[in-house]
């Protein structure tokens, strides 16, 4: 590796962060989840060749390409904030990361968007909880009086 080599440069353009997808039951892979595109921008300094990969916190490895559309599951509950990360590695192995959190939830018959049950009290796996600081709720989650 040369000894003035610098990363690549690397920013996602998509997904934005937070951004709401909302899940469908996806037959084939029978689990709810959302095709998500991913996208970012790269370039080396050096001029180098510049590869792209995509993982999630959840998932793993998701794919390669500047631009790609990727199976986001809920991992069987009712939402999900995966962390995705995109990182730009060059031919000397030189890498750069980027990372953002998203949201992919499944709509039910209490509440019309994600943020719709923020400071409502739910069961969640069996355990009453008051749901405040994070919008989403983990677990097989339902309203209750």
């Amino acid at each position: 590796m040369p000894e003035d080599n610098e990363p690549p440069s690397l920013d996602i353009i998509s997904p934005t962060s937070l951004a709401a997808y909302t899940a469908s039951y996806d037959v084939d892979r029978e689990d709810f989840g959302a095709n998500v595109a991913l996208s970012a921008v790269v370039s080396d300094p050096n001029g180098d060749a510049v590869t792209v990969t995509w993982s999630s916190s959840m998932q793993g490895a998701l794919g390669a390409g500047e631009s790609i559309v990727a199976f986001l599951s809920t991992g069987g509950f009712d939402a999900a904030q995966p962390i995705i990360t995109a990182t730009a590695t060059d031919v000397w192995g030189t890498a750069t990361s980027q990372s953002v959190q998203i949201i992919v939830w499944v709509p039910s018959d209490n509440w019309s968007t994600p943020f719709d049950h923020v400071e409502e009290r739910f069961r969640c796996d069996g355990n009453v909880r008051t749901i405040v600081e994070n919008p989403v709720c983990y677990g097989y989650c339902r309203a209750f009086d």
